[in-house]
């Protein structure tokens, strides 16, 4: 013990006075007197013994077998994980030069798909934006063009950074996906100035064209500008896992849109019209400029002298700089007559593949707005194409993971100890171990540290694995394989399941690592396991169902204690006494702390029994209770009852839980079969079953997908409905929204993928982009309607002029968005179906577009001009 005893005066000093009463060794804590007795004091070494002694192992953590300290480490709240990381390896670096015998591994790390994402869409940033410079090179045939939409692209990512800073939206994966994403549209705007400008050039003079040009696509680009930013922001007011996820997403995209607008009506003309700038002579006899006096004559020749110095100063620079820029300029002028030379054949080529697709397209619009009979049967074609690829599509959450890792969960009998359960963990270890692919494997067996439990089946019986594959690709075999090595040891354990590593994006929504869920509530226990039961006996027999357990499973066995009350009246003993030498008996009574070189031991006074003492031990055990002593068997009545493991309660309701895996893609195709399935079983009284997992957070994430697209669909109508003032001509814009889903649908389905949140967005986006090229056309057909043409004369001339900057501004977003659709890199798979539902659907749009809209512009032009007769 430690006491202060006050303070005492000595001298001219005053003292603090400290009282000690430490003990530092077992034999001290001996010789501590109990009681007096018979004039002789009763030790503790008389009645018992003092020692040091492990205590009991709940818990126990190996990396590759060998016993280690995991350590489980979070960044703050408003810390970043990236450089959280970093600062933490960077560390781990240290302690190792510091610590020779130690050996630092990282076993997973949040950052690992941050940044293997990040890297990969920057990339595909980079390439995409090259694409679309190189598909502007071939349909403008001059660098000009080109390098205005260089930097259109340019100047929209750097305004999109510095709104993203000004609103604190991180660069992140969405983030930055929402910029690959804008990287094709950032030039859409400018490609129809550019190429506008370019086509009034050939009349008109240059400030003239710039302009006219300009003047003639400003109002249809910000109609279809506004339309694509109102696509997004329904999507930043969604509630659940789309909002989570798409919010940063849909910002970006939106401040690059309004940035390459800004720069398509302002920059871009300018630099148009640059060259005619400087086309005015300057000279010093301007017109109206007061010559000076005789007597300023000396002053200027003083003035000619000072300037002497710095005018040879000025000279030699201006020839130092007029040399560089005539090196510059003669090697560009040369490399441009290289490039010229290279690229006329594919130019050549490229014109002709161009005008043999122009001919072909007008006389197939001319033919079938002769026979507007055949553009319904395509859009009845249409509506059979997208039910039928829609019910062919998988449809799931989110895209699988492509990770090198893999996590087993496994929970062994209730009957068993810590002992059997870590005897059991380390022989199925050494199995796994020894599979072909496995880098290594991270063990957790037993109740380790509650921080490090990754879940909240946490107890002696659980074990954990983490096994990393040396490549992705063998971690579906490894992962067939360790699940084999499981069910070999089924034997010892109750449950397992074998599943993906949970990344961040996982933990976030917080989906379960089984993505198939059961939830059987319930209000009475035995008739909640009958329908558990019940319900188990149906899955048995569905194909694809892997790892399928319940949690009904009976916890550790309980030894119920009741009191002889009429016994206890009679001696007087309370039930407090009894329960205290019970709990003294089994668990011990702290009894404070000895300090050992600067160590910690916690002082436990229990009985002495080896182990956890046995219930015929406990119960012949006598109770001293005021002088008299009694044994425990004769106060007490005991008897073993099963127990529930764990009680799952939702809104105050109790329910059991199904769980099992399912291959990829095929949730909701055993999902369906297990709907048919149950519907026909009867269930006890007070019973009844949900589907809950990912089924359940795919439905709340789709009902509001669907009410976004609904959202959408609406803003879009009526921005363009204030465009045109007309009610009827956006419905005719509309119409190319089917034609864009059949794309992406049918590239959902030839790609492998599936119907997710991810290629939800997707379609969204389409929605606002696939309308763009309808809404130039339309535009540009009624200026010509205006302008006094007839309607085949305004639909065909508005389709051959529009044709050119439809056409670039698809396969630029197209091009585009493919590094993306391509990329093969950790984390990329998050952004993947969002690329092919684009591109899928802007191709499809693009080119039914073309037939359709002048179709139906043509009709609905026609009953109106009957309607006015």
């Amino acid at each position: 013990m430690f006491q202060s005893g006050g303070t005492i005066k000595k001298d001219k000093f005053r003292y603090t006075l400290k009282i000690e009463g430490e003990i530092s060794q077992p034999d001290e804590i001996e010789n501590i007197v109990v009681k007096e007795l018979g004039g002789r004091s009763i030790l503790i070494k008389d009645i018992g013994k003092a020692f040091f002694k492990n205590k009991i192992k709940q818990g126990d953590i190996r990396f590759n077998q060998a016993t280690s300290i995991a350590l489980l480490i979070y960044r703050e709240s408003a810390g970043n994980t990236v450089q959280a990381t970093e600062d933490t390896r960077q560390a781990f670096k240290e302690l190792s030069q510091e610590f020779n015998d130690l050996d630092f591994f990282i076993i997973s790390m949040e950052a690992e798909l941050i940044v293997s994402s990040i890297n990969s869409l920057t990339l595909s940033l980079i390439i995409g934006g090259l694409f679309a410079f190189i598909i502007l090179l071939l349909f403008l045939q001059n660098f000009q063009g080109p390098i205005y939409g260089a930097v259109a692209i340019i100047i929209s990512v750097v305004s999109t950074f510095v709104l993203m800073f000004g609103i604190k939206v991180n660069v992140n994966i969405m983030s930055l996906g929402g910029l690959v994403l804008g990287v094709g549209m950032f030039v859409d705007n400018s490609i129809i100035v550019i190429e506008s400008i370019f086509r009034h050039r050939r009349k008109e003079d240059i400030i003239t064209s710039v302009i006219s040009g300009t003047k003639e696509v400003s109002g249809a680009i910000a109609a279809s500008t506004l339309t694509t930013i109102s696509i997004f922001l329904p999507v930043i007011y969604l509630y659940g896992i789309t909002g989570k996820l798409f919010r940063d997403q849909a910002l970006t995209v939106s401040f690059s849109l309004i940035s390459s607008l800004i720069v398509a009506i302002t920059l871009l003309p300018a630099l148009a019209g640059f060259r005619s700038i400087f086309k005015t002579d300057f000279v010093d006899d301007i017109p109206g400029v007061k010559k000076g006096k005789w007597f300023q004559i000396p002053l200027k020749g003083l003035h000619f002298i000072l300037l002497v110095p710095l005018k040879i100063i000025g000279y030699i620079i201006y020839f130092i700089l007029g040399g560089i820029v005539a090196v510059f300029k003669t090697f560009l002028k040369y490399l441009l007559i290289l490039l010229n030379f290279i690229l006329k054949p594919v130019f050549r080529g490229f014109n002709r593949l161009y005008e043999i697709f122009d001919n072909f397209y007008h006389k197939i619009l001319e033919k079938i707005l002769n026979k507007k009979i055949i553009a319904l049967y395509l859009g009845i074609c249409i509506i059979l194409l997208i039910l039928g690829s829609f019910m062919l599509l998988k449809k799931e959450l989110l895209p699988a993971p492509d990770s090198r890792k893999f996590e087993v969960k496994a929970n062994t009998l209730p009957s068993y100890g810590f002992e059997e359960t870590n005897r059991i963990a380390f022989r199925i270890e050494q199995k796994i171990k020894k599979l072909q692919g496995v880098d290594f494997i991270f063990t957790e067996a037993g109740a380790v540290s509650k921080f490090a439990a990754r879940s909240e089946d946490f107890s002696v019986n659980s074990i954990h694995y983490i096994v990393k594959c040396t490549s992705p690709n063998i971690r579906p075999e490894v992962m067939t394989q360790a699940r084999k090595i499981m069910n070999d040891e089924k034997k010892d354990l109750i449950n397992f399941s074998v599943f993906l590593e949970k990344n961040a994006l996982s933990q976030y929504l917080s989906v379960g690592e089984e993505n198939f869920q059961i939830k059987i509530f319930y209000e009475n226990i035995e008739s909640g396991k009958q329908a558990t039961k019940t319900i188990m006996d149906q899955l048995m027999d569905i194909e694809g169902l892997m790892d399928l357990k319940a949690n009904t499973a009976e916890g550790k066995p309980l030894f119920v204690i009741s009191f002889k009350q009429d016994l206890l009246n009679k001696l007087n003993i309370t039930k407090q006494q009894v329960a205290s030498f019970v709990t003294q008996a089994v668990r011990g009574d702290s009894a404070g702390v000895l300090r050992k070189i600067q160590k910690n031991y916690d002082i436990v006074v229990r009985i002495p029994v080896k182990g956890i003492i046995a219930m015929n031990r406990l119960l012949s055990l006598p109770i001293p209770i005021k002088g008299e002593s009694y044994f425990l068997r004769d106060l007490i009545e005991f008897k073993e009852l099963p127990s529930i493991k764990e009680i799952n309660r939702e809104s105050q309701e109790r329910y059991f839980l199904i769980s099992a895996d399912t291959k990829a893609g095929q949730l909701d195709k055993i999902i369906q079969k297990t709907d048919r399935k149950l519907e026909t079983i009867e269930l006890p009284a007070n019973t009844r079953y949900v589907f809950a997992g990912e089924e359940e957070e795919r439905k709340k994430a789709f009902d509001s997908l669907n009410q976004a697209i609904i959202l959408a669909i609406i803003l879009v109508y009526m921005v363009m409905a204030a465009k045109f003032e007309n009610v009827f001509q956006p419905l005719i814009i509309m119409f190319t929204v089917p034609m864009g889903i059949i794309g992406a649908f049918l590239f959902l389905l030839l790609s492998g993928n599936s119907l997710n949140i991810i290629s939800g967005i997707g379609i969204m986006v389409l929605i606002g982009i696939g309308v763009n090229d309808a809404i130039v056309k339309v535009e540009y057909s009624n200026q010509l309607r205006k302008e006094g043409k007839e309607i085949r004369e305004a639909v065909m001339t508005a389709s051959r002029v529009r044709l050119r900057p439809i056409l670039m501004t698809t396969f630029t977003t197209i091009f585009g968005l493919l590094p993306m659709a391509l990329m093969t890199q950790t984390g990329s798979e998050l952004q993947r179906p969002l690329a092919y539902v684009i591109i899928g659907g802007l191709f499809f749009t693009t080119f039914l577009t073309l037939i359709f809209v002048p179709v139906c512009y043509e009709i609905l032009e026609n009953l109106k001009h009957k309607r006015k007769k």
